[in-house]
């Protein structure tokens, strides 16, 4: 999805009077006004955010978009965190946005628009979907899940697993929808998602039907592919 965006003049200001009022913080985000066919929540209210908890319960609740754009983050926290996008990955917002909510103890939910965002999806290199797509998107989910494995705290926070049983249902159901895949390409990523949904093993977890449905469904999609490929070599 390509866009013609720019940065409403009082978008600076909006900023600003909210770093006077609330101090200094890690980042803050703002609405965007989006101009086209796509959707993105709406912040009906000024808001501190003054934990971690609260900043990766709303990520994780989709409260706050994982768009890189419309926000504003601290200089310092940016370059200790090293939250630089990753060269020739697509989606790679994806990726930034989930570091940055997993990071930061600070936020500011910002009620103006200090975006403007158009939709144009002639040329766009996410509305026309290809294997790279998928083969970057499943690398950005591996990262994801492998960072959580390595931040011992959220390992105790049974959202955290739901959340990524969700992640790995909703690729599941992209990789048997789409044309643009081999079926020996799907396969594999298939194989590739019942690993990590097996990794997630280590998480606490509430045993939800919903989480368990999910999960059932990825066995089985797995297990589907690997025996029509195994049946037709």
């Amino acid at each position: 999805m390509d866009s013609d965006d720019e940065l409403p003049k009082n978008a600076m200001l909006s900023f600003v009077a909210c770093l006077q009022k609330f101090g200094n913080v890690d980042f803050l985000i703002g609405n965007a006004e989006v101009i086209g066919d796509f959707c993105c929540k709406r912040f009906t209210e000024e808001m501190l955010l003054t934990t971690n908890e609260q900043i990766v319960d709303k990520y994780i609740s989709e409260d706050l978009y994982v768009m890189a754009w419309g926000k504003l983050i601290k200089r310092s926290f940016f370059l200790e965190k090293d939250l630089w996008f990753i060269e020739g990955l697509l989606h790679e917002d994806e990726y930034f946005s989930f570091r940055l909510m997993i990071y930061s103890s600070t936020a500011v939910i910002v009620k103006d628009y200090v975006y403007k965002y158009v939709v144009r999806h002639s040329g766009s290199i996410t509305a026309t979907k290809g294997k790279k797509n998928y083969v970057d998107y499943l690398r950005i989910i591996t990262l994801k899940i492998d960072l959580m494995l390595r931040e011992a705290t959220y390992q105790k926070e049974p959202k955290i697993y739901s959340f990524f049983v969700s992640v790995l249902y909703g690729f599941t159901t992209y990789v048997i929808e789409t044309e643009c895949l081999r079926l020996n390409e799907k396969a594999m990523m298939l194989q590739e998602v019942r690993t990590l949904k097996d990794n997630l093993k280590q998480f606490k977890k509430r045993r939800s039907l919903q989480d368990s449905v999910k999960k059932w469904i990825i066995n089985i999609a797995a297990f589907t592919y690997y025996i029509i490929i195994k049946v037709r070599s």
